[in-house]
């Protein structure tokens, strides 16, 4: 691989390679590219913190609602153990007909 030399060719500071390329940007292109990863740390970095505390909100959100669910789950299965106690005879006869119901349906 041929090593390319940049010399000062001209009066104004303007490096050129031998083949005639001008090297000018190349420093202000490497800070360009240094200050771009720089930003893509930090926007990494705050991306990173954003996700957590939004996991988090969501996390509570849902455990929230499942203690809300699990309440009125509970709720609901006290009132039917309640009429079940208070009408046991109604409460078989809606049992046999759900169930001759869903094997009705299943059969199918």
């Amino acid at each position: 691989m041929a090593q390319t030399n940049i010399t000062d060719t001209s009066v104004s500071g303007i490096k050129t390679a031998p083949n005639g390329v001008d090297y000018t940007d190349i420093g202000d292109i490497r800070k360009d590219i240094d200050s771009l990863k720089s930003s893509m740390v930090s926007l990494s970095r705050h991306l990173q913190r954003g996700g957590k505390a939004k996991a988090d909100e969501v996390r509570g959100a849902l455990s929230d609602g499942l203690e809300t669910i699990l309440g009125k789950g509970d709720a609901s299965l006290l009132k039917v153990e309640e009429q079940v106690r208070e009408n046991p005879r109604r409460s078989i006869v809606i049992a046999f007909m759900a169930g001759f119901a869903l094997n009705f349906l299943l059969r199918r």
